[in-house]
């Protein structure tokens, strides 16, 4: 379906929200293998969103609460015993989720900014680098 997501912007409170969607599947025809069988499905269970960029990335949070996600270079790109650089993504305001968020994934899936530093060109020409991708509700210490 053109357009389809599993995000959307809420106006209120003028952020992308994480959708829960349930999917249901009917099958009209049987599914042709490479040998030429035949399958027919007899049931569907819906798993967990799997997205191997957002999966590549950790999750934690600071002291005070702060969310964040986390991308850990591979040692193979570094030289031993060198510095790596650290990049620091901040997202716009529509990926800062809400109060009531209970995940970070928001700054990873709805603009993918911090998931291009992870990928595999990036990492080349950093040489590896860890990315760091926080999740605010505000960025702005004055608006509450």
């Amino acid at each position: 379906m053109p357009g389809a997501s599993t995000l959307a912007y809420a106006t209120k409170p003028g952020r992308n929200v994480v959708l829960d969607l349930t999917y249901s599947l009917t099958q009209t025809a049987p599914v042709r293998l490479k040998s030429g069988a035949a399958v027919q499905l007899t049931s569907f269970h819906q798993g967990g969103v799997v997205d191997p960029e957002v999966d590549a990335f950790g999750a934690g949070a600071s002291r005070n609460g702060l969310k964040y996600r986390y991308y850990a270079p591979k040692k193979s790109l570094r030289p031993a015993r060198s510095k790596a650089p650290l990049i620091l993504f901040l997202h716009g305001g529509g990926e800062g989720g809400w109060s009531k968020a209970s995940n970070n994934d928001l700054p990873l899936l709805a603009n993918r900014g911090a998931l291009a530093f992870a990928t595999t060109e990036s990492q080349q020409i950093f040489k590896g680098a860890y990315v760091v991708a926080p999740l605010k509700i505000c960025w702005d210490p004055v608006a509450r």
